[in-house]
């Protein structure tokens, strides 16, 4: 627990047998569920410089070494993109970016 009464889970350099930051994994051959009281939050600040300003979120295959992106299902009734919390000049507009590499262009392709 820490200061703020939150549970966390955290590797460091310090307490792992390799002297590098760790990973936390969790592995099931099930479901695994997320129940939330509020909001999910995911923050950048802990990447390398100049990476704080994303977060990825990656689905791959799982095939080990050489895992490459998978398919991501997602089921729901309904579906929001805000820029509730965006600041700055442009604040009201969501830019949706595809990229086949980086800083590379890619193709989107919606079908109904």
């Amino acid at each position: 627990m820490n200061d703020k009464g939150n549970l966390c889970l955290e590797t460091t350099a310090e307490n792992t047998p390799s002297g590098k930051k760790g990973k936390v994994n969790i592995e099931s051959n099930d479901d695994i569920q997320i129940k939330p009281g509020d909001d999910i939050m995911l923050y950048g600040d802990h990447r390398g410089e100049g990476k704080t300003d994303e977060v990825s979120i990656k689905v791959m295959d799982g095939t080990g070494n050489s895992d490459v992106p998978a398919k991501l299902q997602v089921n729901m009734s309904e579906i929001t993109l805000t820029t509730k919390d965006k600041t700055g000049n442009d604040a009201n507009v969501l830019d949706i970016n595809v990229n086949r590499a980086k800083n590379t262009k890619g193709y989107l392709k919606v079908r109904a």
